[in-house]
């Protein structure tokens, strides 16, 4: 009985994760990329 449920959880857990992963890498990833545009910028430029 308790099989059958352990497929259902699993794919919850990975919607969960996913929307997670939706909601704050947006938030997180332009800043990740600008600092690596700075820092980028200013390894050329020196």
């Amino acid at each position: 009985m308790h099989m059958t449920n352990v497929p259902i959880l699993q794919e919850g857990l990975e919607a969960n994760l996913t929307d997670c992963h939706n909601t704050l890498m947006p938030r997180v990833l332009p800043e990740v990329e600008e600092l690596k545009l700075n820092n980028f910028g200013n390894t050329t430029h020196v």
